[in-house]
């Protein structure tokens, strides 16, 4: 790519420790110097410092449902900054990145959906499809996720796919190099992810297993997350199971629990398309997941990674024991998904499908808003 770099400016909806957060990180080293990136963040949180070591970074404090001032200074600080691109990320910032874009006359303005969001209402919908139409390219992590935005008012001609990315490690642990009775959740103690139901298929093969346990590694920062902990951390002391689950709170490197365990577990009720099950495929980690969102996509329909209906525990448990029983079948699902992440994952080739895009939509004249 010649010429000078594109100017993006990425808004961000915060900075907590999040798929859309890290992916964002992931791939920042990678857009330079074919683009030179600046970040917004419309809240602080605990990646904040790592944004700020890689790009110029700014922190909008965003109050309240809706905050005129945040819009105003957001305002100011795109005709300040003069992009020739503004990218927003996730819902929040998708909805005042955006207008902030239209009333800054942003010339190309790219809104990106991380998650199906079905629990959008009425308005928020409609509001949805006003800044789809303000957009000129409304991306998803999966077809799922833009099949949801589709739904929601973006226009299909305007819309694609664009995967997450995740780094490759060059060597992945053998079967004999793991712990055979290691399972693994990972994830946030949200409800979405499913911590609860993890806890009920372990419960309902742990007499079978006795050899079993269980590693929940994941943060609570939220209130309805701290509170689901609790919850879930009763159910294992009422079920006898203490002495062989783990709690290890926030995991800032996970290689090393996917390199141990013998299965990741995605028990999510809904999701777009989640880095955990990339990670865990790049690694060699069998994975059993339930079939929402764009899980399927990931895992091939089944073909590299075991799938089961959401809230279906019992069929979570059978498939963590068909997995940890191995076979052939395994070992071609682990095989597959290898496969499927280094030709289509891997995070220089998703860096480069965003490259691509900044540079096709700033080739031509930029449409008149």
């Amino acid at each position: 790519m010649t010429g000078p770099p594109i100017r993006v400016l990425h808004v961000m909806g915060g900075a907590a420790v999040g798929g859309i957060e890290r992916q964002l990180l992931l791939l920042l080293p990678r857009l330079k110097p074919a683009t030179e990136p600046h970040v917004v963040l419309l809240r602080g949180g605990p990646l904040q410092g790592s944004f700020g070591a890689l790009v110029p970074t700014e922190v909008i404090p965003k109050f309240g449902k809706v905050d005129p001032v945040c819009l105003a200074r957001l305002v100011a600080s795109m005709r300040r900054h003069r992009p020739d691109v503004v990218h927003t990320w996730g819902s929040t910032a998708n909805l005042w990145g955006s207008l902030a874009a239209r009333l800054a006359g942003m010339p190309r303005i790219v809104v990106s959906d991380g998650a199906i969001d079905a629990w959008k209402g009425r308005l928020l919908r409609k509001a949805d499809a006003v800044l789809y139409g303000w957009a000129d390219t409304v991306t998803g992590n999966s077809a799922a996720v833009v099949e949801a935005s589709v739904q929601r008012g973006a226009w299909p001609a305007r819309a694609r796919v664009i995967s997450n990315g995740v780094e490759v490690p060059a060597t992945i642990a053998s079967r004999g190099d793991r712990d055979p009775g290691t399972l693994l959740f990972l994830g946030r103690m949200h409800p979405d992810k499913g911590p609860d139901l993890m806890v009920e298929a372990f419960r309902s093969i742990a007499v079978e297993r006795p050899d079993l346990r269980l590693v929940m590694a994941g943060a609570a920062t939220q209130p309805v997350e701290r509170q689901l902990e609790r919850t879930v951390r009763d159910a294992v002391n009422a079920a006898g199971l203490a002495d062989r689950v783990e709690f290890t709170g926030p995991v800032d490197d996970p290689s090393g629990w996917l390199r141990r365990a013998a299965v990741l577990v995605l028990p999510s009720r809904t999701e777009g398309s989640p880095n955990v099950v990339l990670e865990a495929m790049a690694h060699g980690t069998p994975v059993v997941a339930t079939a929402v969102g764009g899980v399927p996509e990931l895992l091939r329909d089944g073909r590299a990674g075991r799938l089961v209906p959401a809230g279906d525990t019992a069929a979570m448990g059978r498939a963590i024991l068909d997995t940890l029983r191995g076979g052939e079948e395994t070992d071609h699902q682990v095989d597959r998904a290898r496969l499927v992440v280094e030709h289509d994952h891997a995070v220089d080739v998703v860096a480069g499908r965003w490259a691509g895009l900044y540079a096709e939509l700033t080739a031509g004249t930029p449409p008149r808003r």
